[in-house]
């Protein structure tokens, strides 16, 4: 398995209990290692932890304020350094039950222009600014969207005396299809994209790496951008630049008698 590394930033906080749990978009499992928490001045900060890569949850929790963040973690290979999850100090005077977001695209970082933070209400979400006042105590079941973005959810327990929720979320750009098409049977040629055997699928609103097994798997939803495919044979070799376009299918035909590549 591949590994990053990730520290905290809390200059908002002097103590925090901190969590870390695994995104596997059901059960959300928590993580045996924990990050070691010290002070400098009024700023909280962490000792650099060592984990897999992939989709994570923190849960910070500092006297009537709680913070939930999800992230991504990259592999050391793939983005250098240490991946550093900031909590900014709140910048209002506090309340009770107020809930703030921070949604950002999730490859990219940068933050997002119309995010949507809903909240379960009967049988249907309802926008935080509709839904009323909230009260801790309770667990709500939160929703964050936004156009041409795969939603996440948080299902949350409120404690009493907690009035500051704060749900920072990176969202996943909706993906788009790859379609392949070629004559029936083992196919006698060898398909490459951006040069690699392997690419970035997106798979239960995560994002993951799986092995281009063209012989047994002839669609993949990739993350919208440009792609760079090539197909080899024997005595043959094409190359096509495709774009991927959010929740639009694009098919490759490929022809390894003619040799050649087709869009559609």
């Amino acid at each position: 398995a591949s590994y990053g590394q990730i520290r905290l930033e809390a200059p908002g906080m002097s103590s925090a209990r901190v969590s870390l749990y695994a995104d596997d978009r059901r059960d959300i499992p928590a993580v045996e290692r924990n990050l070691l928490l010290y002070r400098v001045e009024k700023q909280l900060r962490s000792l650099p932890l060592v984990l897999p890569a992939g989709h994570y949850r923190l849960k910070a929790v500092s006297g009537e304020r709680v913070v939930w963040a999800s992230f991504r973690l990259r592999s050391w290979n793939r983005s250098p350094g240490s991946l550093v999850v900031r909590i900014p100090a709140p910048d209002y005077a506090e309340e009770a039950i107020r809930v703030r977001g921070d949604v950002r695209d999730g490859i990219s970082g940068l933050p997002l222009d119309s995010p949507l933070i809903s909240v379960l209400n009967g049988g249907g979400f309802v926008p935080i600014a509709e839904s009323g006042p909230l009260y801790s105590g309770r667990i709500y079941h939160f929703r964050v969207s936004a156009a041409g973005y795969l939603y996440q959810d948080f299902v949350l327990r409120i404690d009493a005396g907690q009035n500051d929720l704060e749900i920072r979320a990176e969202l996943i750009p909706l993906p788009g299809s790859l379609r392949l098409t070629f004559p029936p049977g083992e196919p006698d040629f060898v398909l490459r994209i951006d040069e690699r055997s392997t690419v970035d699928v997106v798979e239960n609103a995560l994002i993951s790496r799986v092995p281009l097994d063209i012989a047994r798997r002839r669609e993949y939803a990739l993350l919208p951008g440009e792609y760079r495919i090539r197909v080899s044979g024997d005595q043959w070799s094409a190359e096509s630049l495709i774009r991927i376009g959010s929740g639009m299918v694009t098919e490759l035909v490929i022809d390894p008698l003619e040799g050649r590549l087709e869009l559609r």
